[in-house]
């Protein structure tokens, strides 16, 4: 995900942002400006750049907040029972299986904008070059499609974009087969082993991601921060964030594979692993690393010189 932005008007006083003086509001209450990214997010798109990078983070932090509402509802199994075959009319429908569809939708354009950032990652330097150089070309453009092979980047944002499409099928799965039967041999197909799937892409962009921004060795971006350029680093935690979260859902593909494919019961305390642990803690991890991204996104806008790793 795009988090730091490069700094073109390094001259500028910190107080002032490229996009105007900080709002008075935030004067008084500084904490608020880590949520400009909400309260004025019509802001971010002013440029094409600005808003794939607000929506490449904040599709994941509302797909992952919706995730988090389905994980933990669905632990309490003594009030929130699922009833087959009634078709979307009892509270495990609308708190875990919608839910669930509702951050899988969620999901859609931010891994739409993390394959868009991938391929424009030189966009930037294309763009000061050539306002460096006087040139009467043409500004570069932004590019809309591209395979980028050598990239470790591209393909993290391709995993997350299959993996996501992964998901998205099984939850619809699931709402379809709650008003029309579905054999149970394609049901497990479509919804446990298609979880399966998706979890390995996660937990694969995850390494990508993390091998791409921190090392190519990968294990100083998901161990403990033991630099400090890494306890103060936003890429670095954000990375770490998202790698544990990628882990925390292939978990749960794993056990729901095991349980399909292995044994067809789970007990109660495997279910609740895999709610809670699975699903559940994994989405807190990609919740708080996206408003991670979003809060930076804020304030670089307004302090700029502040920009780095």
């Amino acid at each position: 995900m795009q988090i730091e932005e490069k700094v073109s008007q390094a001259d500028l006083p910190s107080n002032v942002a490229r996009h105007g003086k900080v709002p008075k509001l935030f004067r008084h209450c500084r904490c608020l400006l880590y949520w400009d990214w909400l309260l004025r997010f019509w802001t971010y798109f002013d440029t094409v750049p600005n808003g794939v990078a607000w929506l490449s983070c904040a599709g994941f932090y509302f797909g992952e907040g919706c995730y988090v509402i389905g994980s933990f509802a669905a632990d309490d199994r003594s009030r929130i029972i699922d009833v087959p075959g009634n078709c979307m009319q009892d509270r495990y429908d609308w708190l875990v299986t919608f839910m669930y569809f509702l951050g899988d939708v969620c999901w859609l354009p931010a891994v739409v904008c993390l394959t868009l950032e991938a391929i424009n990652r030189d966009y930037q330097d294309r763009v000061d070059k050539w306002t460096s150089s006087n040139s009467h070309e043409a500004p570069p453009r932004y590019r809309w499609f591209g395979l980028y092979w050598w990239s470790l980047e591209w393909w993290g944002a391709v995993s997350y974009a299959s993996g996501v499409f992964g998901y998205l099928t099984a939850s619809t799965t699931d709402i379809i087969h709650d008003c029309v039967y579905i054999d149970s041999t394609v049901l497990v197909w479509l919804t446990a082993y298609t979880n399966m799937g998706a979890g390995i892409l996660f937990f694969l962009a995850g390494v990508f991601y993390a091998m791409d921004a921190v090392s190519i060795w990968l294990l100083p971006a998901i161990l403990l921060p033991y630099r400090r350029k890494d306890w103060t680093s936003v890429t670095w935690w954000v990375t770490w964030l998202h790698f544990w979260g990628g882990a925390c859902f292939l978990m749960t593909g794993i056990m729901q594979y095991w349980r399909n494919n292995i044994r067809q019961s789970i007990s109660e305390d495997a279910y609740l692993v895999q709610q809670s642990i699975g699903w559940g803690f994994g989405s807190l991890l990609f919740h708080v690393g996206g408003w991670i991204a979003l809060a930076r996104q804020s304030h670089l806008r307004y302090f700029p010189k502040a920009a780095k790793p």
